[in-house]
């Protein structure tokens, strides 16, 4: 398991390719994680602009 905090999806990811014994190439990997990462931040912005700045902070 990785030392950084995992959300829902990559923990899904993890998950799935685990149970189909798969490995992700590094590059797509990384791809995923940059889509997620963007994702995040575009929740934590729109948690910001309604004021709710807890849950935008868990985004972070």
């Amino acid at each position: 398991m990785h030392s950084a905090k995992l959300g829902f999806e990559e923990l899904a990811l993890e998950a799935l390719c685990k149970g189909l014994n798969e490995e992700i190439d590094p590059s797509d990997k990384t791809e995923i994680y940059v889509r997620f990462s963007e994702k995040y931040l575009r929740d934590a912005d729109d948690l910001l602009a309604r004021g709710d700045y807890i849950q935008a902070s868990e985004k972070l």
